[in-house]
């Protein structure tokens, strides 16, 4: 719940590269600990491999599936050294898309944040108060 509330309050400040790492984080440790639930998987699988897993059991919609794929591509510059000329890295983005880096990242929180949303509402669970 805390990644669910700091992705909301990151976003809402405005600080959409947090809002992309919070929440994409949070999509991750949803789809893996969905996996271990269902005992499709032991361990901590890579998160592309959670993925491929979770499309390959149906876990979850395809669709979902490839925006996250796609996020979390769009993430990995952030976190991992990636050379300037990477293809998800903003500065491509940037003149391959023809826009605002700030119009970029918003785009791609506001993507985020729905998806985010998605995974957390599937996997609601009923909780039983003895």
């Amino acid at each position: 719940m805390q990644l669910l509330r700091e992705a909301r309050e990151v976003f809402v400040d405005g600080h959409y590269v947090a809002t992309l790492l919070v929440a994409v984080g949070f999509i991750e440790h949803t789809v893996v600990e969905e996996l271990q639930l269902l005992g499709h998987v032991n361990g901590s699988p890579t998160f592309s491999q959670a993925i491929l897993i979770a499309a390959e059991k149906k876990v979850f919609p395809s669709d979902w599936l490839a925006r996250a794929k796609k996020l979390n591509l769009r993430r990995n510059p952030f976190v991992h050294i990636k050379d300037a000329k990477h293809q998800h890295a903003l500065g491509v983005r940037i003149r391959m898309e023809d826009r605002h880096p700030t119009a970029i990242l918003e785009s791609d929180a506001k993507d985020v944040i729905d998806l985010m949303y998605n995974f957390f509402v599937a996997t609601l669970r009923e909780t039983r108060v003895p």
